[in-house]
């Protein structure tokens, strides 16, 4: 006999407090062939309303045995 365990949860305050933060660069896109050249994470502004961030493989992480990404 199969029996499903239905749990439910309410979280009401969630607290974070950054601890390795650095500025992140931002490159406009018309100079988009040289951001990642120079950045592996930057912000890429598409004109004066749009951004998005951006990220790029560095390298494999070696504690896994699948390839999780290093940014």
């Amino acid at each position: 006999m199969n029996r499903a365990l239905h749990i439910t949860a309410r979280m009401t305050r969630i607290e974070c407090t950054p601890s390795m933060c650095r500025r992140v660069k931002t490159f406009d896109y018309s100079v988009l062939d040289m951001a990642p050249s120079s950045e592996a994470t930057f912000i890429l502004r598409i004109d004066d309303e749009n951004k998005t961030a951006i990220s790029r493989w560095v390298s494999a992480e070696k504690t896994c045995p699948y390839p999780y990404t290093r940014v």
